[in-house]
């Protein structure tokens, strides 16, 4: 498996909180979770990152794909913290219903951008995959054992 880069980060991501006591302490504003700025990130300041959340981004960001609690809260965090760092506090008394986190993607209600000529890549997790497009299937033939 290879390293994640910043060609393969998430788009940017936004939520809001729609818990009332969440409301109540974060708003009910949108915030963004952008991973390709984690990834883009110097080495001792994502290093001071991780432990401040106490685990590897890469545990983040696989959990922000497959929805667990570390993945969703830790996403929430780094979001409101890019906002707002008093706000955020620390993130170990960062305590949303991350459940109750309301996600979207940030083109949804807004004007779409122009096709661009890139490929449409799977996306695991949550989004499950994007591309509705059949695949084409690939014949390759059985040849015998060569001696």
């Amino acid at each position: 498996m290879g390293k994640p880069n910043a060609l393969k980060a998430l788009d940017p991501l936004e939520f809001r909180f729609t818990d009332p006591e969440d409301v109540q302490k974060y708003g009910d504003r949108w915030f963004t979770y952008d991973e390709g700025k984690y990834l883009r990130m110097r080495a001792r300041d994502l290093i001071e990152l991780e432990g401040e959340i106490g685990t590897p981004m890469i545990v983040v960001m696989n959990g922000v794909r497959n929805s667990t609690t570390l993945g969703d809260t830790a996403a929430a965090w780094l979001g409101v913290r890019t906002k707002d760092e008093g706000l955020a506090g620390s993130f170990e008394t960062f305590n949303p219903i991350t459940n109750l986190i309301e996600w979207r993607d940030p083109s949804e209600g807004k004007e779409q951008a122009p096709e661009v000529s890139e490929p449409d890549l799977p996306v695991v997790g949550r989004f499950g995959n994007t591309n509705s497009d059949p695949t084409d299937t690939v014949v390759l033939p059985s040849l015998p054992v060569a001696e």
